[in-house]
């Protein structure tokens, strides 16, 4: 799957970690799905302070805005679309083929936007106004 720069996705390789065997630091994702993430609330707060709180405000509801556009457009494609509670560390993705594609949340703590993984695939890492050619080239739909 090529991924250059004129798509809206991007491959997770910045957050690729090795495999980890205790089950209780990772949630399993072994199905066809999109996962919410937010940024850590550090983050958040620095980005408000350097923006100011009215520029910040705007920001959040024009990422609100196409983010809910991605979800309804997933969830009308038949692809689950789900948050995950942040508290473990790790995402283990298995894929169709039993490889796996560990990822670091802790790498991923400045990101905003959805994971989208086809069990076919590598996860990808979408944060965009649109979501239509990750869903032709991730989803197949």
């Amino acid at each position: 799957m090529d991924q250059t720069n004129t798509k809206s996705y991007e491959n997770l390789d910045f957050a690729k970690t090795s495999s980890k065997t205790d089950t209780s630091t990772f949630w399993l994702i072994d199905k066809t799905m999109a996962i919410i993430l937010l940024p850590d609330s550090t983050w958040s707060n620095g980005q408000q302070k350097q923006m100011g709180e009215d520029s910040w405000n705007e920001v959040v509801a024009d990422h609100d805005y196409y983010q809910s556009e991605a979800m309804e457009a997933l969830e009308k494609k038949g692809i689950e679309v789900k948050f995950f509670d942040p508290h473990k560390r790790y995402f283990k993705f298995l894929k169709k083929d039993k490889s796996e594609y560990f990822i670091d949340n802790f790498k991923m703590k400045d990101r905003w936007g959805l994971i989208l993984f086809n069990i076919e695939g590598n996860p990808v890492f979408w944060s965009n106004t649109m979501i239509n050619d990750a869903i032709i080239d991730i989803y197949k739909k």
